[in-house]
């Protein structure tokens, strides 16, 4: 009878990891749809812009930036969205992404495999979890390009 336990057993555990597989695959599948559809959106915005822009052209009237400027707010939520889909999607893939470069690295990665650069703190949700780099990254942000 060990035989058929031991069989039972590895059927079971191997069932399980096929299960486990299957609920993480489907959870990637939906964000990048969900990434897909946000793109898509953003991608209408552009056309209503640029149509309203051609049309108040064609038509001598003055173009001002104020007349659009719901549909940039809508385009900002929607690039803001998508990049919370891509930190969602790299953590379901068990991938860290790079704060420097935005390379996907493996989970565990303490330098990144593209640039080089030292990614212990890269961003796993909103914030860094090190206050250090918080520092840093402000810096980097504070630092004028002339």
């Amino acid at each position: 009878m060990g035989f058929f336990e031991d069989c039972y057993l590895n059927m079971k555990s191997g069932i399980s990891r096929a299960a486990e597989k299957t609920k993480k695959v489907l959870n990637i599948s939906k964000i990048k749809i969900e990434m897909a559809e946000r793109k898509n959106c953003i991608n209408d915005k552009y056309k209503l812009i640029g149509k309203y822009v051609y049309d108040m052209h064609k038509g001598g009237e003055k173009f001002e930036i104020e007349d659009i400027a719901d549909w940039l707010e809508e385009i900002d939520a929607l690039s803001s969205s998508i990049e919370e889909c891509e930190e969602r999607l790299h953590r379901a893939q068990d991938k860290v992404c790079c704060h420097y470069c935005k390379y996907k690295n493996e989970s565990g990665s303490k330098f990144c495999s593209n640039c080089g650069k030292k990614i212990s703190f890269a961003k796993r949700g909103s914030k860094s979890s090190c206050e250090n780099c918080e520092n840093e990254e402000n810096n980097e942000e504070n630092v004028e390009i002339s």
